[in-house]
């Protein structure tokens, strides 16, 4: 279905990161139809830009997320609210 991305988002070929899994539980057996994708993207190779706009330096350049500064700016500082930023920032395939 796609790859991940330095924000560990799901980039999909058709619509980047703007996609939102919930969860498809099956006994059914699925095929496959296309090549295998990296399961972190070469996409990200050359952009920080989710790195960058992270309000509280959650995101590393190396793929890593410090879950806990992300949920913590959420839950505190935001009361709640998701924060978003990193996938506003990314610039796959914005349409």
């Amino acid at each position: 279905m796609g790859s991940y991305g330095t924000n560990h988002l799901i980039l999909t070929p058709e619509y980047g990161p703007r996609v939102r899994f919930i969860a498809i539980l099956t006994n059914m057996e699925i095929s496959h139809d296309k090549p295998d994708i990296e399961f972190l993207s070469d996409r990200c190779k050359d952009c920080d830009e989710c790195v960058r706009v992270c309000p509280v330096g959650a995101i590393g350049k190396n793929g890593t997320i410090n879950k806990f500064l992300c949920r913590d700016y959420m839950f505190e500082s935001l009361k709640g609210l998701r924060c978003g930023l990193c996938l506003k920032a990314c610039p796959i395939d914005r349409r």
